[in-house]
């Protein structure tokens, strides 16, 4: 197997020519924000920290426990938990607790930190554009909100009483109404000096037809819902149609730069305390599903803004720290082809998930409305594996040739989104048991599966100042090297890529090149000059071999970059359980002694855990060889 030809692109010295350059932040900048953002204070805003020795300590946010194992390190900057074994800097804090992606935690601590992150031209017209139609959309809500309030917002209040939306739920959501006129929404944008481009960029008017000037609003007569994102800030609507004779009874904004179907989950701005809280959500298709279920109680509901589900909302939610899911499907036939549509990507990422299937002719809105929260709650603590309520449901009543090859053939999308390896192994075990078949012939049946591209969008990628600085680690520049070269391991190895990267630049450039449509040439371009020649080397050397497995050199390659950051974890964990043992025989308090002791062992713990893991990858590659 040879180089690709979209390596091409980059020239003898590694570097391509051309391509827009966005936010300059790079190593520097990134550890200028580091070193001035307090760790321990942007962690009290969160969890209740005690000092003990050089390090303070408190209950972990990420996971439930109630001895305290979550630790600050104030000289080195880093804080870890010992119990969930969750650690990083203060944009790794922020990333996680708040679920956000690395270049957006990375703005919000150089803002509160005064750090002046270095943008070109068009990355500040970028950011001017996005901020004047974040302002429309503010407007835009604020003026809907006001109609459903006043008396000409009746019938939609009317409305919400039938579906039994109390007046505090609706101002939760911040629900409000388009009034059945054809410019009172241009009209109140124009008094707030909101400019008619921006709006219609914004998705909220539209230019008359025919080249006649003047605009008129695309939602008239409807319902109108917010659709927010984790911020809280207006990014998009959904209407649903209460007057006029438009036959569609939802319409929803279009995709515009603010607004994105396939990273955009409805809710989570409510729902983000409750997904942090139970490490669990619960995922439903409407709007009004989810704000029922939020007025019932059942308040870490998001619901899907189309009707697929992506790599990139499943991530959004994994950074919140949500370990499984709810499906709350409707018990109709599209209920049904819905658990269907879903499976395969929930199921490629680990996630555990659970099914719930309403009585036939209820959606999750009506069913609460009806029967209340404690019989939801009774289905959802019977309801079946999301593995298998699929198979149960596609394997034929009838067991007939033609019945059951018609439902294997509808388990190829699902084996197909599932990553080579163990879960791939473990699902195709649990189809041949379920079709009484045997597992070599599932798998010969299955072989040609392979995970498809994973969904989202690409970003504005960081590049570094120029500056005489190292290159990046030889072993991370070999696994970014694969991700570049070959397109197909991005979905099967990027994550786990990003995650143990330690160089930074590295680390955001994959993050990006994960984004559906990502431009590998642009991100590349973007690196800093002792990053792209090192890695534009690489990816030479890549060209020169022929016939490798290069999943299999890449997985090799994962597994030596995880075992040497457990070496690096091993040696600064006993570091510090040795500077915890020298605070121990000096002279203070016995009550901060016995927190001292208590820290000692979580750390001989940890230390063991990470001998551990060592020990199991050792094994892993040694089996790999």
């Amino acid at each position: 197997m040879g180089l690709p030809s979209g390596a091409s692109a980059f020239d003898g010295d590694g570097l391509q020519r051309g391509g827009s350059k966005a936010l300059l932040s790079g190593r520097e900048k990134i550890e200028e924000v580091l070193l001035r953002t307090d760790l321990v204070e942007l962690v009290r805003r969160h969890v209740e920290l005690r000092r003990v020795g050089r390090s303070y300590v408190g209950l972990c946010p990420f996971h439930a426990e109630r001895t305290p194992s979550f630790h600050v390190f104030p000289e080195s900057r880093r804080f870890r938990c010992f119990g969930c074994d969750r650690g990083g800097d203060a944009i790794t804090f922020v990333m996680e607790m708040e679920g956000k992606d690395f270049p957006t935690a990375l703005r919000q601590l150089a803002d509160q930190a005064g750090v002046v992150l270095e943008y070109d031209a068009e990355a500040r017209r970028r950011i001017a554009r996005r901020r004047a139609l974040l302002r429309a959309c503010e407007v835009a809500a604020r003026h809907f909100a006001d109609n459903l309030w006043s008396p000409a917002g009746e019938t939609a209040r009317a409305h919400l009483a039938s579906r039994g939306v109390s007046e505090e739920m609706a101002r939760r959501a911040g629900l409000g109404y388009a009034l059945p006129a054809w410019q009172d929404l241009t009209d109140r944008l124009a008094r707030e000096g909101i400019d008619p481009r921006d709006a219609v960029e914004a998705g909220l008017i539209v230019s008359r037809d025919g080249g006649r000037p003047g605009h008129y609003d695309v939602f008239r007569g409807r319902l109108m819902v917010p659709i927010r994102d984790a911020d809280g800030r207006v990014i998009a609507f959904g209407g649903r149609i209460l007057q006029g004779d438009d036959p569609r009874k939802y319409v929803n904004s279009r995709e515009t730069p603010l607004y994105r179907k396939s990273e955009t989950l409805y809710g989570l701005d409510v729902a983000r305390p409750a997904l942090r809280a139970r490490a669990e959500a619960v995922l439903v298709e409407g709007y009004f599903d989810a704000i029922a279920l939020w007025q019932a109680g059942v308040d870490n509901a998001v619901a899907l803004c189309s009707t697929a589900l992506t790599a990139a909302h499943l991530s959004r939610l994994q950074r919140l720290g949500v370990e499984s899911l709810v499906l709350l499907l409707d018990g109709d036939e599209a209920g049904q082809r819905a658990a269907l549509r879903l499976a395969g990507p929930i199921l490629a990422t680990g996630l555990a998930a659970r099914v719930i299937t309403l009585p036939d002719g209820h959606d999750p809105d009506t069913f609460v409305r009806e029967h209340g929260v404690a019989a939801y709650r009774e289905l959802e603590a019977k309801a079946p594996s999301l593995s298998a309520h699929v198979l149960s449901r596609l394997l034929p009543r009838d067991g007939g040739y033609e019945a059951r090859m018609r439902a294997l053939a509808q388990l190829r999308p699902i084996v197909g989104a599932l990553p080579e390896g163990v879960q791939r192994r473990l699902f195709l075990a649990e189809v041949a048991r379920t079709f009484d078949l045997p597992q070599r012939e599932v798998d010969a049946y299955f072989g040609a599966g392979r995970a498809p591209a994973r969904e989202g969008e690409p970003r504005p990628v960081a590049r570094a100042t120029p500056s005489r600085r190292p290159p990046p680690p030889r072993r991370e520049v070999e696994i970014v090297a694969y991700l570049f070269a070959f397109p197909q391991l991005r979905p099967v190895l990027g994550e786990k890529a990003a995650a143990l990267l330690g160089d930074v630049d590295l680390k955001e450039a994959v993050v990006h090149l994960l984004s559906e449509g990502a431009d590998a040439e642009e991100i590349f371009s973007s690196l800093p000059e002792v990053a792209r020649r090192a890695l534009g080397e690489r990816i030479r050397r890549l060209g020169q071999r022929a016939d490798v497995d290069w999943e299999k050199e890449a997985r090799d390659g994962l597994l030596h970059l995880e075992i040497e950051k457990l070496r690096e974890d091993l040696r600064s964990a006993i570091g510090a359980r040795e500077e915890l043992e020298r605070d121990l025989f000096a002279p203070g308090d016995p009550r901060e002694k016995e927190a001292i002791l208590q820290a000692i062992r979580a750390f001989g713990e940890h230390v063991e855990r990470l001998r551990e893991r060592m020990g199991w990858l050792m094994q892993q590659l040694r089996g790999a060889a």
